[in-house]
């Protein structure tokens, strides 16, 4: 017995020390050309954080003092461009429709701008509900094109 309690606290110990060093390993294997497109494209990208999204790679990061995401298909190609912005940042047109729409809405829990190469630049608001989460899509115009609830299961 005495010999358990003397090895529990070295092997507790050595299995810590495994499980540090796997915090710093990648969580995932980010092929060079997406890696060099996305220096090139974001030179003063800090706190870089990949991993895999879907069928590619996500990278979360800071620019200039803002939170920002790039998503990259398996090829490399750049899927969208999140940049997570204030209520005031949104266009006139999507505060205008959000006031209308929504004249007694809380603050959004994420607003964001969504870059794409197809749609180019929406606007992506998500609102609290009781019972979920109403997410909405607008153009720069304030034209709703999206609107999705996703229930909150207890």
């Amino acid at each position: 017995m005495r010999l358990w309690l003397f090895l529990i606290p070295i092997w507790a110990g050595n299995f810590s020390g495994v499980w540090a060093q796997e915090a710093d390993e990648p969580l995932c294997v980010v092929p060079l050309g997406v890696k060099q497109l996305f220096q090139e494209v974001h030179p003063r990208a800090e706190e870089v954080y990949w991993e895999v999204w879907k069928d590619g790679f996500r990278a979360s990061f800071f620019e200039n003092g803002l939170s920002r995401e790039i998503q990259f298909a398996e090829t490399g190609q750049w899927v969208c461009v999140n940049t997570y912005v204030e209520l005031s940042e949104l266009p006139q047109a999507v505060r205008d429709f959000l006031n209308r729409r929504y004249p007694h809405m809380e603050m959004p829990s994420v607003l964001c701008r969504v870059e794409t190469p197809a749609r180019g630049v929406l606007y992506r608001v998500n609102l609290d509900l009781p019972h979920g989460l109403l997410e909405l899509t607008l153009d720069v115009g304030g034209k709703l094109l999206d609107e999705r609830i996703e229930t909150y299961q207890n």
